[in-house]
């Protein structure tokens, strides 16, 4: 019998439902669409047609129903790319910030319930979203482009002292029309806006410098970032996450030519491609591993009831008349069977942690 249990999570106002099925995490679709503002009956017919090998219908009760239904579910590992088939350009205008906002993460907040149970606040909270840091990153670049970074060699830091930040997503959601102002006040200061050069290669480089915006990033997961940079091979796992806040060098540089009105399309839908990819493996070896450590606890656990068995019937019955025949050897054994004991606790202890000691009770 396949066991079924969900986890509510909490996403801009709405209720999302991951479904643990099989092992597997699956997102129940219907709440997830109408969540968004969308139409669930054409958006059903596409999920259908595309991802057909990738849905289940379970039947049971969601949080937010009073009775068990059959619940069209999609595997987790698949949500982004049905999120990619929603061109934001033709959903209505009352919804549209609420689409892009459910594109830009909620894909990433759904892994994370599923893989630690909770989404971790960060250290340095920061106020505003990639996405709506956009429009600044757009500006910043297009004046390093086209002359203003001779002038301010490190324009970030002007914006970081104008208003009192560290890094700019902890700017104020409202801020970011005003940083933007700010910009193109420096732009027009220095260069008329009529007359911006051509895109220079110096302008499309990534140096090693550019992680040094993620320093903070650097200390929170505990990395030195010396050594996580000196070779390819010791670059880290959990800095290629693709949530926002982490370097993404590649798509900076392509985003950096498209600017520069080079078509770069093919690319980025092959790093986006890459980007998926890497999570759902993640995502795999995470499961595996789980499943892993419940088998060896399980084993460990009924080696430990065997020992727990064989010690009592040795102390009851064999030992005592073991010891008037050799003495040695009633104590050799003794000492044997204990260590055996202390070593399989041991194990115990550290595969199920704090709470081992309700089970060996």
């Amino acid at each position: 019998m396949n066991t079924i249990s969900t986890i509510n999570v909490p996403f801009h106002g709405d209720n999302l439902y991951l479904v643990n099925y099989e092992g597997q995490p699956f997102v129940a679709m219907r709440p997830f669409i109408e969540g968004m503002g969308l139409d669930w009956a054409s958006q059903y017919t596409k999920i259908k047609q595309r991802f057909k090998t990738c849905v289940v219908n379970i039947t049971m009760q969601l949080p937010c129903d009073n009775q068990r239904r059959s619940v069209v579910c999609l595997a987790l590992k698949k949500l982004t790319g049905w999120l990619h088939t929603i061109n934001i350009n033709k959903v209505k205008s009352e919804i549209r910030e609420k689409v892009a906002a459910y594109q830009d993460r909620s894909d990433d907040v759904l892994y994370e319930y599923w893989t630690t149970g909770e989404v971790k606040a960060k250290a340095n909270a920061r106020q505003s979203t990639a996405k709506e840091l956009t429009p600044l990153r757009q500006t910043a670049e297009r004046l390093i482009a086209t002359g203003v970074g001779n002038i301010y060699p490190d324009i970030w830091k002007y914006v970081h002292k104008e208003f009192g930040v560290e890094h700019i997503n902890e700017l104020l959601p409202e801020q970011i029309p005003q940083a933007i102002s700010f910009l193109d006040a420096l732009e027009g200061e220095y260069i008329p806006k009529q007359q911006l050069p051509q895109v220079g290669l110096e302008n499309l480089a990534m140096p090693m410098s550019f992680f040094d915006d993620f320093d903070w990033l650097f200390e929170e997961e505990n990395i030195s970032k010396n050594e996580a940079l000196s070779h390819a091979d010791a670059y880290p796992r959990c800095m290629l996450k693709t949530a926002p806040e982490y370097p993404n060098p590649v798509g900076v540089l392509l985003n950096k030519l498209q600017l520069a009105g080079v078509d770069v399309s093919a690319a980025q839908i092959q790093l986006r491609a890459l980007r998926n990819h890497l999570r759902a493996t993640i995502m795999q070896l995470d499961i595996a591993s789980r499943k892993d450590t419940k088998t060896l606890l399980s084993n460990t656990n009924v080696a430990f009831n065997h020992l727990k068995a064989i010690r009592e019937e040795w102390r009851t019955t064999l030992a005592p008349a073991i010891e008037k025949l050799n003495p040695n050897l009633e104590y050799e054994v003794t000492r044997r069977l204990a260590e055996m004991n202390g070593a399989i606790y041991a194990n115990l202890m550290s595969l199920q942690g704090a709470k081992s000691g309700k089970l060996l009770a």
